[in-house]
Parts: C-alpha cells; structure tokens; sequence
C-alpha cells in the first residue's frame, strides 16, 4: 500500500513539473500585441514557444531529474519495480541442473516483451492519447485560428470575440472528441501511423501560419493569380511532407519512444495555446458583447421607411467605377431604365480610395492639410465637420446604412444623430448566428493554415464573414446588425413595401452603402446571390437592377418627384499594388434632383461637367436648406472645364498604407496624363 501511495506521489510530482514547465513557457512570452498581429501568423506567445523552450530545456531537465532523484530515494521507492529483471545468478552443479537453469531462463526471455516494441494500448490508452493529439491538431486549427483572426481583426468585423467565442469553442471540443473516438478504434501499429499523421498535420498547422505564409493574399475580395503562387506551394508542399513522413517514420521504427514524446509534446502546445488564447480574452474590448448596453451597432432600424415629403436618399455602390459602368451600359443598355430623371456625370473624381477613408469623407467632406500628419486629419475628420449636423439640425432624420463610417470614438458624435445606430434591440436580439459562425471560420482558419496548394479551396472574401456571423429572418429590424450585401437588403427590406413615416421632421436622409461593383463577383444580373461566381458585368446591373427596385417603390408611394437621390461609389476600381495611380479611377456619379413628374419621367440623360464628390455635399445641404455657401457647389453648378479636383491615392502593400498621394486633375478624369501629383504623406513617419 505504501510503495502505491510512494508511485502516485512520483506521478503526481510528473504532472506538476510538466504544467509548471508550460506556464513558465507562456509566462516567458511576450503577450500577443493585438494591434499589430497580422492575420496571416500566430500570436506572440505562439512564435515564442520554440525559442523559449530550448533556453528552458538544459536548465529545466538536469533541475527535473536532479528533484525527481532526491524523491524517489525520500520516497524509498523501488524504481525497478513492474520492471523486467533478470533472474538472480544461481550456481549450478552437473550437466542436469545447467540443462534446467538453461531452460528457466529460456522460458524467462521468451515471455519476456520485446524492449524496442512499445507496449501494447488498450482502448483507455489509446483514448487519452488519441483526445490529447486531436486537441492539439484540431484545436489550432479550429479554436486558435479564429480566435487570432477575430481578435486581430475587430475593427473590420460586426461581432466581436465575445459574441462568438462559445460556438466556436465548442465546435473545435466537438470536432476533437469525435476525432479522438474514432481514432481510439485503430489498434496496433496502424494506431501509432496514424496518430502520428494527425500530430504532424497539427505540426503543419502551427508552421504555415508561423513561417510558410509569406505574402500570402488579402482576403479583400480581389481575384487572386494563385499561377504566381507556385513555389510557394511547391516549397511549402515539400515542407509538409517533410513533417507528415518524418513522424510517419518515427513512429514505424521508434514507436516505444516516439509515442510518449509525441503525446508530451501536444499536450505541451495544449497548455501553452490554451493560455495564449487566454490572454487574448483578457482584453476588455476583445469580449465586447452584442448584449453589451452600450455597444453601439449599425442596425437595419428605419431601413424601410422615408418621409412623406422631402427625401434626401444615397446608394453608395461600392467600387463602381465609371468606366466600369460604361462598359456594362454597352453590354446590358437596358440596366439603367429605372433611372428616370437622373443625369450620369462620367467626367467625375472621387475623394479617396478606399472605402475606410472614402465613406468617412461622404459623411464629413473634410479634406487634410497639407501641413498636417495624416494621421492629424484622421483623428480629427468628424470633429470638424458639422454636416450631419447641420442636417439634423435642418429637420432631417439620418439614417446612416454602413459598417464603415470610421473609428468608435471619432464618430461618437456622428452616431447620436442617426436613428439607426444604437445597441441591438433586446427583442429578437440577433446574437450570432451559431452555424454560420463556425463554418466561416472553419474556412477562414484553413485559408491561414492549410498549405498554399490548397489555399484556392478556402479563399474567402472579408464581408462573408460578417455576412454568415449576422443571422436572417429576424423581423425586428432594430435588432439586426448591418452588413453591405446586396443580395440580403433585396431580400429582407425590398421585399416589403417602403412605409411612409412622419417623424415630425422636414425630411429623410438615408445613406445606404452596398456592395455593388466590389469583388468577388458573386450577384446575378436580376440581384440575386449565385453559388457560385459570376461576371462584373452581371454584377454591376445586378446592383442596378436593387437599387432601380428601390426606385420603383418610392414612384409607387408618390416619394419620388420631391426627391433628391444621389447613386454613387465611395471609389472606382483599385490597382491598389503600385506606387502610383495607373489608370483613372473615378467613381459612378447619377444624381435625380427635386423636380416635375415630367422630368422625372425622362431617360437617363449625360453631362460632361467637372463633378465629383468635391460636389457630394453642397448638392444635398442645397436640398435640404436651399444654401451651399458652407458646403461649396452643387453638381449642376459644376463648370464644363477649368477646375482642378483633387483625389488621394494610398501606396499599399498588401498589409498597411505606407503613404498617401494627393492628385491634382485637370479636364478629363478619364485621361490619366490629366493627373498630377501635388502632395505625398509617409505614413510610416506621420
């Protein structure tokens, strides 16, 4: 009884130093700098494993057996016991009794195991081990990864980890458990060949996110050549069978030692990722919750509804640029039938590129000073603006229908005007959708940490996970957080009647931002969400076709004659991978102002004035207030020639801008050699 009591003391004093090793592993590491961890790598405390275990490992080892000496011999424990042991040496007389002796000992050996086959696992063994590998395989790929992603992420994403968290963790214990189930059925050899498969693909895991995924794609929607790809996928397929055929090897010919350094090693990476991941939810903001009081979000609340009289209503299409819309107008001249008494400016310039500075200038009309960071301009674009304000001052209720109006804080002010940003509804609140939730991210964490040879398979687009995370069918629309799909506001708001809503006020603003011309190409030509993918020009009529319904509601509700509707784009196409801008970008322009029922039912007419978005603002305060002396011209003031515009242009690398440029253009937009150069901010310095 005492030497049983002695062995689980040993056992447990194993245990403890493994764990003590691990924290001391995770505690040596930096924590994860959330700010800076680029979605393509693991955490700090990921990529600090390796070094920090092999300064640890003499130290930690001769510390280890030295303790485990001095206990065993307090202990009195007999570390040969359940051991095999030779016979004791016994003298022998005569011919027969070394005959015996000889057959003693031949007996012993035979019984004896083998002392290099590992010993034989019941199915309890099989299982610990099993559910200790699959933990580590599974959990970094299904429970790690998405953490990263979401918390590297926030600022581009509708929910945050706090809100998802909970599936995705029990998706990736789930999936774990089944593996290790199953796994536990294979006995033998086969068990150790294959458990030793499912670690080296956890291997695999760990090193592509780690160092096998150099300039690897953004998922910013963008048709990715993988042809250029190749010897990444080349080097990286070698790297992998590497991996998978060394533990392969090592467990066919090294089995009685492979196995149990195996399974120390998963758990290891167990404990050390478990923690990482728990210091990611350490953060405050990174458990921020849909049920949070004051999280504000952008509903659908008032999506549905406009004013009896003076409506001031913009489509931002984003990415639809005007040559872009030229083309599809050649090609479907049919699209654009719906917009009667609008007028289409294809001499236009836009303000920025892309969305994240774009949408904020449509909602401000600021402009930096050349004098000035850019990162001055940024932090400080809302407070000096009074547009919105101005506007909701003028009697208008704003509804601002985007997910990229900018910081939290910088537009505080700017959310308080509008009617749909606000914390979600309690009634029917939209938490997440669960399934949708974990699929996403399933294939998002695969994009990352799938070899590139099998990179294509799980490519994704960034909205499609905000789009698959943000469930359907709520009816209280108050509770359903935005998202830019055009497919999804066809379906939840234009298959419902507008309703006329007299809020006490002169007027509606509505801002309603979609998808429009941006990749992936995913919408048919009649609106509608494909499986598949599709074509630009589909694409772009699709979006047309949306908003042409939209239009044809406010004609049935008689909003449409006392109107002002703006069809733009935050910004036209973007080579964003060059030092300068290639060819013009400029973004679609139709406005349809106020007028007679006999103007409105006019085609689609064409003016070659030097507009843009430098015309955006004084065009909609001049509906709304009569005046444009704060707010500049309108687009029907635009002249036919003589006016520079300006746009800015960021040089980006695939990660971050590293500078912004600032055009100067002359006479046509459409003619690159009418750009020029006036300012260049380093953001690197600014």
């Amino acid at each position: 009884m005492a030497r049983r009591f002695a062995g689980l003391w040993l056992g447990a004093f194993d245990l403890v130093f493994a764990l003590m090793a691990a924290a001391a592993v995770v505690l040596c590491a930096p924590l994860p700098a959330l700010a800076y961890v680029d979605p393509s790598v693991m955490t700090y405390t990921i990529q600090a494993l390796a070094g920090v275990a092999v300064a640890l490992s003499t130290v930690a080892g001769v510390a280890y057996r030295r303790m485990r000496k001095h206990l065993v011999r307090r202990l009195g424990i007999d570390e040969n016991a359940g051991k095999v042991v030779d016979p004791a040496v016994v003298r022998v007389q005569g011919s027969q009794e070394l005959e015996q002796q000889n057959q003693v000992m031949a007996d012993f050996w035979a019984a004896a195991p083998d002392p290099s086959q590992a010993k034989k696992l019941g199915w309890g063994g099989r299982f610990a081990r099993s559910l200790v590998v699959c933990l580590f395989t599974f959990g970094t790929l299904l429970f790690l990864a998405p953490v990263e992603l979401i918390a590297a992420n926030a600022h581009s994403l509708t929910y945050s980890l706090g809100s998802v968290w909970q599936p995705i963790l029990f998706f990736a214990l789930g999936i774990s458990l089944v593996a290790a189930l199953v796994l536990s059925l294979v006995r033998g050899r086969a068990f150790d060949v294959v458990s030793a498969l499912v670690a080296a693909v956890g291997v695999g895991f760990w090193l592509q996110s780690l160092l096998l995924n150099v300039d690897m794609p953004s998922a910013n929607g963008a048709p990715v050549g993988w042809g250029g790809y190749l010897p990444h996928m080349i080097l990286g397929t070698l790297a992998w069978l590497a991996v998978m055929g060394g533990c392969v090897y090592l467990a066919l010919t090294r089995a009685k030692s492979f196995r149990p350094a195996m399974t120390a090693v998963c758990a290891l990476f167990v404990v050390v990722q478990a923690v990482g991941a728990g210091a990611i939810f350490m953060d405050g903001k990174t458990m921020d919750t849909t049920r949070s009081s004051d999280r504000v979000y952008a509903t659908m609340d008032g999506i549905n509804t406009l004013s009896p009289r003076d409506n001031i209503v913009v489509f931002v299409l984003d990415m639809f640029d005007t040559e872009g819309f030229m083309e599809m107008q050649d090609a479907r001249p049919h699209a654009t039938d719906d917009f009667t008494g609008f007028t289409f400016f294809p001499n236009s310039v836009g303000s920025f590129i892309p969305t994240h500075y774009a949408v904020p200038y449509l909602m401000t009309g600021t402009w930096p000073s050349r004098d000035e960071p850019f990162r001055t301009y940024m932090e400080n674009r809302y407070a000096r603006s009074t547009f919105l304000q101005d506007l909701s001052n003028a009697g208008y209720d704003l509804g601002l229908y985007t997910d990229s109006m900018g910081g939290g804080k910088e537009t505080e002010a700017a959310r308080k005007l509008t009617i749909n940003h606000h914390p979600l509804a309690a009634q029917e609140s939209a938490d997440v959708d669960w399934w949708g939730t974990v699929s996403v991210m399933a294939k998002a964490a695969s994009y990352r940490d799938m070899p590139w040879i099998l990179k294509p398979l799980f490519w994704y687009y960034t909205d499609d996970i905000n789009i698959a995370m943000t469930p359907g069918g709520v009816s209280n629309l108050a509770s359903m957080p935005w998202v830019c799909n055009d497919a999804r506001f066809n379906d939840a708001v234009l298959g419902k009647d507008l309703e006329v809503v007299d809020r006490g006020g002169k007027g509606s603003f509505r801002l309603i931002h979609l998808n429009g011309a941006h990749w992936p190409y995913t919408l048919t030509a009649d609106g509608k969400q494909s499986k598949g993918s599709t074509s630009y020009v589909d694409q772009a009529e699709g979006s047309l076709k949306i908003v042409g319904k939209y239009l044809n509601m406010m004609k049935e509700q008689g909003l449409y004659d006392d109107a002002t509707i703006i069809v733009t784009s935050d910004h036209g196409k973007w080579d964003w991978n060059h030092e300068d801008v290639v060819d013009p970008t400029t973004p679609l322009l139709m406005v349809k102002p106020a007028q007679s029922a006999k103007l409105d039912s006019e085609p689609l007419k064409t003016s070659q004035a030097q507009s843009g978005h430098c015309d955006y603002h004084g065009t909609i305060m001049e509906a709304a207030t009569g005046s444009t002396e704060q707010y500049g011209p309108t687009v029907w003031q635009a002249p036919s020639k003589g006016r520079a515009r300006y746009f800015i242009y960021p040089v980006h690398d695939g990660k971050r801008d590293k500078s912004l440029v600032e055009y100067k253009i002359t006479g046509n937009s459409l003619d690159r050699r009418n750009w020029t150069e006036v300012k260049r901010w380093d953001n690197q310095k600014d």
